[in-house]
């Protein structure tokens, strides 16, 4: 049903299946906002404010496989953003003994009071689909035949999931020193979770979306759409295809592509190396020696976090970098750069927002399947950041790590564990069968989702394992190699986007023959726990 209304809403503007839309989520949203920012006045601002964000979103949102689970995480954003807001006015003082006063829970309701202020937190590290199935489970309360049905799964396979979801978040509070068993976290959020948002709100919340007026909801989803239209991709490129592909992320809505990953060039991969700094230039000596001053490392520190307002010779930096022949850096981009000692090089173009995840990825040389949920991974951390050229991963992780505890005010640690995890096995022989509507001429298409125009898809010649690299990228998995075909060369055309990471492995899946089957397997990964802590 709200799939119709959404799609009335896309194709014919309806203001009415808009406001069906805001009624039938209304009370989960608001109680999401509720539970993070612990004042009624915040909370409906920003339960406006994600309104606002579906009206501006709902034509890619058609895709979306469902759409409490997509609200739910945009309140979550712009519930935090709210949160630094009222930090820096410091305007909702006054209300906070009431505050606290009203959303106090009777003594018998003690595993849903240890865990509220945790669970919004808790369900952003899940994974799509674990996050899904605990929403339609226990926030949607559908039944596990409403969830397999939802799901496309059979109900033994949505029982596991929902399952393994509830273990994760039980996981999570565990590590925030909340103990609760995961028997008691599916009934507390259905009993707790969402209740009734104050009279009103549809009204002004639908009304908000489908006006342009000016007001602190609208600030909040401008600010949330600015950082969501570069988050969305994590940019893996070849530096020629750069440019392209940044054009093509910038003219997409955001939230349609969840990660790229480019595949490896048959050629050796041409870098353009910036000159030398001309002392006989002064215009060139002149930004590089600000440039320098902002971003070089001091003696024996191996990261440094630049925080905004960013200074304009890093436009000049970007420029030498890419040869003199790129495109301007829009304001939301962030970098990661490297420090020699004497002066910085370029390794990663964020674009959008920077957050820990894509700090310890390019900065760290660490892959994302590494990274346990333990450590805040999605939180952002605006600005540029540099890192000593030459330092080891452990030296690198250390740093961040010092900064982490910086903003969560408590000295925390990183360090390897071996952990049971989620992989991905990948098994079988490959054997290519196109997919519907496509020739048989043996070339893989890495493809889901709509191409944008600005790109052209590439064709190369790259071995099966590579394709496993794609999913394990998209998929933030290990993948083992069980097959006999890794080494194996093949043709594959790389689309650039994907607006489905489980789409994109499904298509591989039916084009190679070759199945991916999820697998808890022992693996060594990089943990977060309070310093000191023998956890």
């Amino acid at each position: 049903m709200e799939e119709s209304w959404l799609a009335e809403f896309v194709e014919h503007r309806s203001e009415q299946a808009f406001a069906r839309l805001v009624d039938r989520h209304i009370n989960l949203v608001y109680s999401a906002a509720l539970r993070q920012v612990k004042d009624r006045c915040v909370a409906e601002d920003v339960t406006q404010a994600v309104f606002i964000a579906l009206s501006r979103k709902a034509r890619t949102l058609r895709m979306e496989s469902s759409i409490a689970s997509w609200l739910l995480a945009t309140t979550r954003y712009i519930a935090l953003d709210a949160l630094k807001a009222r930090s820096r006015r410091q305007r909702h003082e006054r209300k906070a003994a009431e505050m606290a006063h009203q959303t106090r829970q009777p003594p018998s309701e003690t595993p849903w009071t240890e865990m509220a202020p945790y669970l919004d937190a808790a369900l952003a590290s899940l994974n799509s689909q674990d996050r899904r199935a605990i929403t339609l489970r226990y926030f949607e309360q559908m039944s596990l035949k409403e969830v397999a049905e939802a799901t496309g799964v059979s109900m033994d396979a949505a029982r596991q999931r929902v399952h393994r979801a509830t273990e994760r978040l039980r996981a999570f509070f565990g590590r925030s020193g909340v103990d609760v068993p995961a028997s008691a976290i599916g009934q507390a959020i259905l009993q707790h979770a969402v209740h009734s948002a104050p009279a009103g709100l549809v009204g002004a919340a639908a009304s908000a979306a489908l006006s342009a007026k000016p007001s602190a909801a609208a600030a909040l989803a401008h600010r949330f759409l600015s950082m969501s239209k570069g988050k969305v991709l994590l940019m893996t490129l070849s530096k020629t295809k750069l440019a392209a592909a940044f054009a093509a992320v910038l003219l997409l809505s955001g939230g349609a592509v969840v990660g790229y990953r480019s595949l490896k060039s048959d050629a050796p991969r041409t870098v353009v190396i910036a000159p030398e700094p001309r002392i006989d230039n002064p215009v060139e000596a002149n930004w590089r020696e600000k440039f320098n001053e902002t971003y070089g490392l001091a003696d024996g520190q191996i990261v440094k976090q630049v925080l905004p307002p960013l200074i304009p010779e890093r436009q000049e930096f970007w420029a030498g970098e890419q040869g003199g022949n790129s495109f301007k850096l829009p304001d939301n981009a962030a970098m990661v750069v490297s420090w020699d000692g004497q002066r910085a090089k370029w390794l990663q173009l964020a674009g959008g927002q920077m957050n820990l995840s894509f700090v310890i990825r390019f900065g760290a040389k660490v892959n994302p399947w590494q990274i346990d949920n333990s450590i805040p991974w999605q939180t952002p951390y605006p600005g540029d950041w540099v890192v000593r050229k030459g330092a080891t991963t452990e030296q690198v992780m250390d740093a961040i790590a010092q900064i982490v505890s910086q903003k969560l005010n408590r000295p925390v640690k990183f360090e390897k564990r071996n952990m049971i995890v989620d992989t991905i096995v990948a098994r079988g022989v490959y054997h290519f069968v196109p997919l519907p509507g496509n020739p048989d001429n043996g070339v893989v298409e890495l493809v889901a989702g709509k191409d944008p125009a600005s790109l052209t898809p590439s064709t190369r010649s790259v071995a099966i394992s590579e394709l496993f690299d794609v999913v394990q990228d998209i998929e933030g998995r290990k993948v083992f190699d069980e097959t006999t075909s890794g080494n194996l060369k093949i043709k594959a055309r790389d689309h650039a986007v994907y607006s489905s990471g489980v789409l994109l492995t499904q298509n591989i899946s039916t084009q190679t023959s070759i199945r991916f089957d999820h697998q808890p397997r022992e693996m060594e990964m990089w943990c977060m726990s309070d310093r000191g802590s023998s956890k």
